[in-house]
């Protein structure tokens, strides 16, 4: 009982540092090919909001429509992962990160 109790305890992905580096991903891969929420959404058959959600790390996504997502956005499954995984190594080994999950400047240690 004790045990199942404490797998309901864990943080949701969602509220982790983590996704918000997932969610700037989602927008870097959306601009950089220079595509509006709108268009994005076209191409994926749903509403703007949900694109605006996602980015905004208000909605989860699962594998199906993140690959989706990548594809949409001219990238393969794979390479939109080896990116989130790049962002994640440079976020552990980095203070140089915002919420989104975009590279701030590293500010020396004083």
């Amino acid at each position: 009982m004790f045990i199942k109790h404490l797998i309901f305890m864990a943080k949701k992905s969602i509220h982790r540092p983590e996704y918000d580096v997932f969610a700037g991903l989602l927008r870097d891969v959306r601009t950089r090919e220079a595509l509006t929420q709108g268009q994005l959404a076209e191409r994926l058959a749903i509403d703007q909001s949900m694109v605006s959600d996602a980015e905004r790390a208000v909605r989860r996504l699962d594998i199906v429509q993140i690959r989706d997502w990548a594809q949409a956005c001219g990238l393969s499954l794979e390479a939109f992962v080896q990116e989130f995984e790049q962002r994640l190594r440079e976020m552990d080994h980095h203070q140089g990160w915002d919420r989104d999950g975009r590279r701030n400047p590293v500010v020396p240690n004083k």
